[in-house]
Parts: C-alpha cells; sequence; structure tokens
C-alpha cells in the first residue's frame, strides 16, 4: 500500500487501515471509483475527519491483491 503514489496508509493494528489520499482525487471520488468499475466498497471517512481519509479493511489475501491492484489502476 506504501507503494502506491497517491495514498499514504497510517499505522494500524487492527484489521482496518485509515489511509489518506494525497493525490488529486477525493475520498469520496475514489470511493465512488472502487465501488462502480470494481464492486469494491471501502469507507469515506470525509465526513467523520478533517482531511481525506478512506478505511480499507483486511480481507483474504486474493480480496487484498484485488483491492491493491484496483488502487493502483484508479490513483494513477
Amino acid at each position: 500500500l506504501k507503494k502506491i503514489p497517491g495514498i499514504r496508509p497510517l499505522p494500524s493494528q487492527a484489521n482496518f487501515i485509515m489511509a489518506e489520499i494525497t493525490g488529486n482525487m477525493t475520498s469520496s471520488e475514489l470511493a465512488a471509483k472502487l465501488l462502480a468499475g470494481y464492486e469494491i466498497l471501502i469507507k469515506n471517512l470525509s465526513s467523520k475527519v478533517n482531511g481525506n481519509y478512506i478505511r480499507l479493511a483486511i480481507k483474504t489475501p486474493d480480496e487484498n491483491n484485488i483491492l491493491l491492484e484496483a488502487l493502483k489502476e484508479v490513483l494513477r
């Protein structure tokens, strides 16, 4: 996740990862694109915290790889 431009994951000790969207896309736009294009649901935190943040759930290795590939495509 750290290697993907446009996203900055925060340290976590749970099965969720909070990440800041640092590129030109908003967290709302990213959540909408992942849902529409990949059927991946992520939590947009922009209404809960000050900033452009999302929350990702840790899933199976296959599901995590699908999410990572989708993030790479959408955030380029």
